[in-house]
């Protein structure tokens, strides 16, 4: 997706509430957090380079209304992320070595809810960027 006054490609990724990674992975996002794919072999035991759909790598849709987007439901996060690191391209849906949460937005927090996915990527970015969640405030 471009942005006007957005330098480079954004795409769209929907965690569970807990906001950690599935597979296994279990790392905690958050906006800002830059994501690596945890390393990987291939079948001659080198280390894997290439982002593999669905198995390897850090994935984002490339539109809002894309049917491998995880569904806009209560307490799932709507996120906007940058892929980078060879970036490679299934339908609709990219996979990278590398992701960077740009922004993220809980979707039913005080009963806001975000337009209807088929509305457009513009209108699904707009409702992420007029709050977005600014990370965990805890004490350290």
């Amino acid at each position: 997706m471009r942005i006007k006054g957005v330098r480079g490609e954004l795409y769209f990724h929907v965690l569970e509430p807990s906001r950690t990674l599935r597979y296994g992975d279990g790392r905690i996002v958050e906006p800002g957090s830059e994501l690596k794919a945890k390393s990987q072999k291939n079948s001659k035991g080198k280390p894997r380079k290439v982002p593999k759909e669905c198995q390897f790598g850090m994935h984002g849709c490339i539109i809002a209304a894309s049917f491998l987007l995880e569904g806009f439901w209560k307490d799932n996060w709507i996120c906007i992320v940058r892929l980078w690191g060879n970036v490679r391209t299934f339908n609709d849906k990219s996979a990278a070595l590398r992701r960077k949460v740009v922004a993220m937005r809980q979707i039913g927090v005080n009963g806001e809810y975000p337009p209807n996915k088929w509305d457009g990527d513009q209108a699904i970015y707009d409702w992420v960027m007029a709050k977005p969640y600014k990370g965990y405030k805890g004490v350290k």
